[in-house]
């Protein structure tokens, strides 16, 4: 490990975190589109790996589900890769099969050992 000041420069990984809020109606179906196609397509390509999904709990006055999808990576430049080869066709698609009933944002986040 390469020293930097007082500070010690490990391998830095990144979470690509997608928080998606889901029409209750639809939300089984779209729990397996992500786990039938999202998912696997995310992997093959080979850039984001160890796939996550969390249900978000929240108040039950919410008109909806709300999920956290996440991935490891490794290197900003490989997440740009997959996004423009298969994420904006993803995308699309999520707005194709499911409309307005699926809304999400995604945020990147520095992972930090504990």
């Amino acid at each position: 490990m390469q020293q930097q000041g007082n500070c010690q420069n490990i391998g830095l990984m990144f979470i690509y975190n997608t928080t998606f809020h889901i029409d209750r109606e639809c939300y089984n179906d779209f729990v397996a589109w992500l786990r039938d196609v999202y998912i696997p397509v995310t992997v093959r390509h080979g850039a984001l790996s160890e796939p996550r999904l969390a249900r978000i709990i929240v108040d039950e006055k919410e008109k909806g589900e709300n999920v956290a999808l996440q991935f490891f990576v490794a290197r900003l430049e490989d997440l740009s890769r997959w996004y423009s080869a298969h994420g904006d066709a993803l995308s699309q698609e999520l707005r194709d099969k499911f409309g307005r009933r699926v809304v999400g944002f995604s945020t990147i986040m520095e992972h930090i050992e504990v």
